[in-house]
């Protein structure tokens, strides 16, 4: 089916895909999904509107992935291992590798993503007490890159809208709730080639 096939393209790609508030069919590829970029808008949530936490049950410090048809590839990251313990991810096969070379940098990926503990989506909360307010809710779509920032616990960070929830309690003022991926990546080296050599750098 057509959401199974999304769903093998995201396990490989490790981008999002949603539906936009126009009904448009969305992905965002990994390099767009952990890159810096334009802030489209900063989030200023009232006190007791933000919930944080650091969570350490989702790391990986271990991943294997294999090609249809190639040689299983593994990354493993030994301080991860010495601090956290093993922390093997789910074994990955897919055909929508096209290389052994490709699942090695997948797999060095994912493990670099997840070695450490980090945070998880942060869950933002903006009440419609302005117009400006108010248009930002009404505006801001999953993927968009937005600057938090809490004055009172001392909280600054980019990270990209994952989910969005709203609803209008009965003084008929609009509560948003947006889950905040932080930004992790701005930019990182896969691999290096010489000028004219016969090395392809895959991404």
């Amino acid at each position: 089916s057509a959401l199974t096939l999304i769903q093998e393209l995201l396990t490989v790609e490790r981008g999002i895909f949603f539906v936009n508030g126009s009904g448009v069919a969305t992905f965002l590829t990994r390099a767009v999904h952990y890159a810096n970029g334009t802030v489209a808008a900063t989030f200023t949530p009232m006190p007791g509107d933000m919930r944080t936490s650091v969570e350490k049950d989702r790391i990986i410090n271990s991943q294997k992935i294999t090609r249809t048809g190639g040689v299983e590839q593994s990354a493993t990251d030994a301080t991860s291992r010495t601090n956290y313990g093993y922390r093997d991810g789910s074994a990955i096969s897919s055909a929508y590798l096209a290389s052994d070379g490709v699942a090695l940098q997948l797999a060095n990926f994912i493990v670099a993503m997840n070695k450490d503990p980090r945070s998880p989506s942060r869950q933002v909360g903006l009440l419609a007490k302005s117009d400006a307010i108010l248009t930002q809710q009404l505006v801001r779509e999953i993927g968009d890159l937005v600057t938090v920032s809490e004055t009172i616990g001392g909280t600054s960070f980019k990270g990209r809208i994952q989910g969005i929830q709203h609803e209008i309690d009965r003084s008929a003022l609009m509560r948003s709730v947006y889950a905040v991926q932080k930004v992790t990546v701005s930019q990182f080296t896969i691999d290096v080639s010489t000028i004219g050599g016969a090395d392809v750098v895959g991404f």
